[in-house]
């Protein structure tokens, strides 16, 4: 992932013009979002945890990881 900010940051300064304070700023608005996310997300875990326990978090969270995986074929597709 870090390395993703290195060449989008580059792909910015050298390809759309932008100067280096300016590619900085760019990722600003990401950067508060993930951390808005990340406490969100850690208040609500733990609520989740404390209420259903480990092991049913954990159950809980591979069956919401499978669900995604999961993806049914448009109706009216073949497979040949």
């Amino acid at each position: 992932m870090g390395n993703q900010f290195f060449v989008v940051t580059l792909l910015m300064q050298q390809l759309r013009g932008y100067g280096p304070i300016a590619a900085g700023l760019a990722f600003l608005p990401m950067a508060v979002a993930v951390a808005v996310a990340v406490a969100v997300a850690n208040s609500v875990s733990a609520r989740i945890v404390a209420a259903l326990g480990v092991r049913r978090t954990l159950a809980l969270v591979f069956a919401a990881a499978a669900g995604c995986c999961w993806r049914p074929r448009p109706a009216g597709t073949t497979t040949s």
